[in-house]
């Protein structure tokens, strides 16, 4: 059961960070349109700033999990490497217990603000209005991939049997 569920959260994180490799790669064409527009032809478009506004948003979010999943986050490693093992591993438990109250809160708050901005129906009045829940979706969709994340590595920390001085 564990491993199936496993399984498809991996999935479900590797679709989301597809998603963010598309959309980073869409974002950088529409930047280069953009350029070209500008200084070629001297007729930018208005929607290119926005877009690539949204997109990082949706990018960043949507591959938090699969980032951590890899342990690709900034850490400080000249501290890491100046503790012992055992010290490493107590501090890698910390870390992820920190993760998982910060995201499980975040996540909380933020599904909270997206249902209130859809009931409300709230709209960004920008160049191209959206509502505004479409626009900050993403952050609570992918910081509970990302609390979910920090269980799972959590967990996996806890069950090491390795961790000698």
């Amino acid at each position: 059961m564990i491993e199936r569920t496993n399984k498809i959260l991996d999935g479900v994180i590797n679709f989301f960070a597809v998603i963010a490799g598309i959309l980073l790669a869409t974002m950088a064409l529409i930047v280069t349109y953009n350029v070209i527009m500008r200084y070629f032809v001297n007729r930018p478009p208005v929607w290119a700033i926005e877009t690539t506004e949204y997109i990082m948003v949706y990018a960043t979010f949507l591959a938090a999990a699969w980032v951590l999943r890899h342990d690709g986050h900034v850490k400080i490693d000249i501290i890491l490497v100046m503790l012992s093992k055992k010290n490493q591993y107590a501090l890698s438990v910390l870390v992820c217990f920190l993760g998982i109250v910060a995201c499980g809160l975040l996540a909380w708050y933020g599904m909270k603000a997206t249902y209130s901005l859809y009931t409300r129906e709230v709209v960004m009045m920008k160049m191209t209005p959206w509502p505004k829940w479409i626009l900050i979706a993403p952050i609570p969709i992918g910081i509970l991939l990302t609390f979910i994340q920090f269980i799972r590595k959590f967990f996996d920390l806890l069950a090491r049997k390795d961790v000698t001085e």
